[in-house]
């Protein structure tokens, strides 16, 4: 039987972005310094980082197929490795991605950029990749960048 899964490389075609759309999450992550206290042993340094992810079940029921292969396809195109876990939701396996070394980021920044998202994820993209600018060019050190960050991402700036 003749396999439907397209097997050019993705980065000659748009097709990882409506991947993205339906199952890709941008992650912003925001650490807020906090002294040394009578609970905390250490004090905690204030930090930004960025993460993608995408999760796909682990088994394909439409076609019966295993969706290992697949997802250790995408791995290598995003220089990740396949995480998998069980669902306490759909009670299932699924097989999760996840990129957050700012060079391996990089690669998403240059594919999106060619092949743009639409709509709610491309708000989510667009903060996301703001951020991954301000870390770059080390504005995420700043106060400017610091509260820039925070608002973007919802933060009440007056907690700074």
């Amino acid at each position: 039987a003749e396999s439907l899964l397209d097997t050019s490389n993705f980065w000659d075609n748009s097709w990882f972005t409506g991947f993205t759309e339906a199952d890709g999450h941008f992650g912003i992550k925001y650490v807020e310094s906090k002294p040394k206290s009578e609970t905390r042993k250490r004090s905690v340094s204030e930090s930004v980082s960025l993460k993608f992810r995408l999760d796909q079940r682990a088994y394909d029921k439409p076609t019966s197929s295993s969706m290992l292969p697949f997802m250790e396809n995408l791995a290598s195109f995003l220089r990740c490795t396949v995480k998998s876990y069980n669902s306490n939701k759909s009670h299932s396996e699924v097989l999760s991605l996840s990129v957050a070394s700012i060079d391996n980021l990089e690669l998403l920044i240059n594919y999106f950029s060619k092949y743009p998202l639409l709509g709610e994820k491309w708000d989510d993209y667009s903060k996301w990749s703001t951020v991954y600018y301000k870390i770059i060019s080390k504005e995420h050190l700043t106060e400017k960048g610091k509260l820039e960050i925070r608002s973007l991402i919802g933060l009440d700036a007056s907690q700074v």
